[in-house]
C-alpha cells in the first residue's frame, strides 16, 4: 500500500464511535504526554473501546483491554492513530 493511500486511511481515536474496540497504533505527543499515557495503560498495541463521548467536545471515555477506564480529552485523541482488531 501506498503512503498516500495508508494516510488517507489513517484513524484518529477521536473519530471512532461509541461501542467501538479498536487498537492504539500510534500516540503523535510530546515525549512528557506520551510518557503519561502509557504509565496510564494507553499505548501502541493497547485495545481500547469507546465508551461514550462527554457533550460539547469533552473527554473521550476508554476502557482498555488489560482492565480499567480512563477519560481523555477530545484533542488528545486526534493525535492517536488507531486501526481495527
Amino acid at each position: 500500500m501506498a503512503a498516500s493511500d495508508q494516510r488517507a486511511r489513517t484513524r484518529l481515536l477521536a473519530d471512532i464511535a461509541a461501542g467501538e474496540t479498536v487498537r492504539i497504533r500510534e500516540v503523535e505527543l510530546p515525549a512528557e504526554t506520551a510518557a503519561w499515557l502509557a504509565a496510564v495503560g494507553l499505548s501502541p498495541g493497547e485495545d481500547v473501546t469507546l465508551l461514550r463521548r462527554a457533550i460539547l467536545g469533552g473527554p473521550l471515555h476508554l476502557r482498555l483491554a488489560r482492565g480499567g477506564e480512563l477519560a481523555v480529552a477530545r484533542d488528545l485523541g486526534t493525535r492517536i492513530t488507531i486501526e481495527d482488531i
